[in-house]
C-alpha cells in the first residue's frame, strides 16, 4: 500500500471511530488553537477524540487533523456505555487557601501541597460580583507561583467579566481558571480563548443556576464543571444537599468529565457528592481547621472514593 493510500485508509478509520464514539478525551494543548477556529456547531469535537486521533496519525499537521474533523459527521461523540457499569474517575482534593492564614499564603500553600493536596484552589473575588467579598488578584497568584513552581493552581474567578483576566492569569502561571456562567458574557468564547492560551478551564455554577439543555451545550466545552454547594462569597458555610441532583444531571450528561464540588465539603459531604458523580472536591475549613492536614486530606479522599463506589454500583 502506498503512503497516500495508507493515509487515506487511516482517515476513513478515524472517521469510523469518531462516529462510533470509541474515544473520548480532551484536545492536546498544541492543537487547540486551530480547533478554536472551527465553525460553530463543531466545537464539541474538542472534548472528544484527539489523543487517539494523533496516535494513529502521528505525522499529520494540525491543519490536516482539523480538515478531518470539520468534514466528519456532526454526530455527537461520547464514550461507549456499559450497562450496569460506570468507570472510576480520578479522585482529586484541592484545599482552598482562602480558609488558611491569609497573612502567610505561601506558607499555607506549601503546607497543603506537602500534605498531599492534588491541587491548590485560589478564590479571586473583586467585591463586585459578590458584594463585599474581596480576596486577592493576579499579582498574589504570581507571588505564590514563584514559591511553588510545580503546583497545580486552580483559580476560581468570582468576579465580573472573568474572561478579561485570562491572559494575565496565564502570564502569572495559573494551571486552570474556573469561570462562573452567571458572570461571563460569552462562556463559549471564553472557553476557547482559555484553551488557546494553554489553560485548563472550568465552568462554575452558583446554587441558583439550573442545569438545562442550554447549559449542557455550554458545559461540554469545559474541562471541569464546578457545582457550588454554598452561595459563593465566604467560607465556613453549610453544605446544601439540594445541590446533589444537579451533580447527578451533569454526570449523566458527561460520563467522563471532571465534576468538582465546592462549599461545606467534609469527608461526609464529599462522599454524598461523589455518590452523585463528583470526583473533585474543594475544601477549606475542613482542611485548614484540622490539626493534621495530611489526615484531613486523606479523609476527604477516602470520602470521595467511598462515594464513587456507590455511584459505580448505582
Amino acid at each position: 500500500m502506498s503512503a497516500a493510500a495508507a493515509k487515506e485508509h487511516q482517515r476513513h478509520k478515524a472517521e469510523s471511530f469518531l462516529k462510533e464514539g470509541i474515544a473520548h478525551t480532551r484536545v492536546p494543548r498544541h492543537i487547540q488553537s486551530p480547533i478554536c477556529g472551527m465553525p460553530k456547531g463543531k466545537r464539541w469535537y474538542k472534548q472528544s477524540f484527539f489523543i487517539w486521533l494523533l496516535g494513529v496519525l502521528p505525522t499529520w499537521q494540525p491543519e490536516t487533523v482539523e480538515t478531518i474533523v470539520t468534514s466528519a459527521s456532526p454526530l455527537r461523540v461520547s464514550a461507549p456505555s456499559q450497562q450496569g457499569s460506570r468507570s472510576a474517575l480520578q479522585i482529586r482534593v484541592g484545599p482552598s487557601v482562602l480558609a488558611g492564614d491569609l497573612s502567610k499564603l505561601a506558607f499555607e500553600t506549601r503546607r497543603v501541597i506537602r500534605a498531599g493536596a492534588d491541587y491548590v484552589h485560589l478564590d479571586m473575588f473583586d467585591g463586585n460580583w459578590v458584594q463585599g467579598a474581596f480576596t486577592f488578584g493576579p499579582m498574589v497568584v504570581k507571588a505564590l507561583r514563584d514559591h511553588e513552581p510545580r503546583a497545580y493552581f486552580d483559580v476560581h474567578l468570582c468576579v465580573m467579566k472573568p474572561e478579561g483576566y485570562l491572559e494575565e492569569l496565564k502570564q502569572m502561571g495559573v494551571s486552570r481558571v474556573t469561570l462562573h456562567v452567571e458572570a461571563t458574557g460569552d462562556p463559549t468564547a471564553a472557553a476557547n480563548r482559555a484553551h488557546g492560551l494553554g489553560l485548563d478551564v472550568g465552568l462554575a455554577l452558583a446554587p441558583e443556576t439550573q442545569v438545562d439543555e442550554k447549559l449542557l451545550s455550554i458545559a461540554e466545552l469545559f474541562d471541569v464543571v464546578l457545582v457550588m454547594t454554598v452561595p459563593p462569597g465566604f467560607g465556613g458555610q453549610s453544605f446544601m444537599p439540594e445541590m446533589l441532583p444537579k451533580l447527578r444531571q451533569l454526570r449523566e450528561a458527561f460520563p467522563t468529565k471532571a465534576l468538582e464540588v465546592d462549599g461545606g465539603v467534609t469527608p461526609t459531604t464529599a462522599a454524598l457528592a461523589a455518590a452523585e458523580g463528583a470526583n473533585e472536591a474543594v475544601a477549606g475549613s475542613s482542611v485548614f481547621h484540622s490539626r493534621n492536614l495530611r489526615r484531613a486530606i486523606r479523609e476527604l479522599r477516602h470520602g470521595l472514593e467511598q462515594g464513587q463506589q456507590t455511584w459505580q454500583q448505582s
